[in-house]
């Protein structure tokens, strides 16, 4: 596939389409140190666990579409891993999400967070691949279409889809 694609353009690391058809079990309680703190005023529901000196350690966000709840963008930063933090992240979007009537659920994982969502119940529907342009040094929005058209300070993608 990589032959196929013009420069610049680059395949990113394979991501994993899953879903809920439940609910995830219940996490055990933070350890000791940590806090949650969770802002559900916006329609995208936002839940960060934090160090008691501030430091952000986790973050998760989730917006609810009809019975749908879309898990997006969850993150345990590297030095916090393996102490439970994404799980009740994920745990206090859950409670959320089910408030708004997100009964079943929907992510993009990638491969560290794939184990992570089997352990908690999830379920693969497909993996993928997505193919990129990187980002432009200059800070110019440039976007190319596959054709080779580029489109300066367009967000729009004019080749072949």
């Amino acid at each position: 596939m990589v032959a196929a694609l013009p420069s610049p353009w680059s395949i990113q690391p394979p991501g994993y389409m899953m879903t809920l058809a439940g609910v995830m079990p219940t996490s055990p309680t933070l350890p000791p140190g940590y806090r949650i703190e969770i802002d559900g005023a916006l329609p995208v529901a936002v839940v960060r666990a934090f160090l008691a000196s501030g430091e952000q350690a986790a973050i998760g966000r989730v917006v609810t579409v009809d019975d749908w709840a879309i898990y997006d963008r969850i993150e345990t930063d590297e030095r916090h891993r393996r102490r439970g933090l994404g799980s009740a992240v994920m745990n206090a979007l859950q409670g959320i999400a089910l408030a708004r009537g997100g009964e079943r659920g929907v992510l993009v994982a990638t491969e560290t967070g794939r184990a992570l969502y089997e352990t908690l119940g999830w379920e693969l529907l497909s993996p993928y691949v997505t193919a990129a342009i990187p980002a432009a040094h200059d800070n110019e929005s440039a976007v190319r279409s596959v054709s080779g058209e580029v489109h300066q300070g367009s967000d729009r993608h004019s080749g072949p889809a």
